[in-house]
């Protein structure tokens, strides 16, 4: 049997998530949000992901076995963060700023 299709990605997966997390906009997004700081989140957001999570996932060689859930694990973070915080936030603003540069990775690492 050879490598499975989530183990093939996995090299790719990997360097996206690291250009991601090396970015200047990633602070907000590199640990779950600490539920004594924003008591509410987990009541408005019910399908939380953070960049930790994603790594944990991209490690288990099983999650992402196609680029697509990938990807739609990001948006959702991104999404989350918007669907949280106000647009005037600087959450808000490294979400969208953080989003443009995922879609550029992942387009140059393909």
């Amino acid at each position: 049997a050879g490598e499975s299709s989530a183990a093939k990605l996995a090299p790719s997966l990997y360097r996206i998530h690291a250009a991601v997390v090396d970015h200047t906009d990633s602070w907000p997004f590199r640990e779950p949000v600490d539920q004594l700081e924003v008591p509410d989140y987990y009541e408005v957001i019910k399908n939380p992901v953070d960049l930790s999570l994603i790594a944990r996932r991209i490690t288990s060689y099983e999650y992402y076995v196609k680029l697509e859930i990938f990807v739609a694990d990001f948006r959702r973070m991104f999404n989350n963060c918007r669907a949280y915080n106000s647009p005037d936030t600087i959450y808000y603003k490294c979400a969208n700023r953080l989003e443009t540069y995922f879609e550029q990775q992942v387009l140059s690492h393909l």
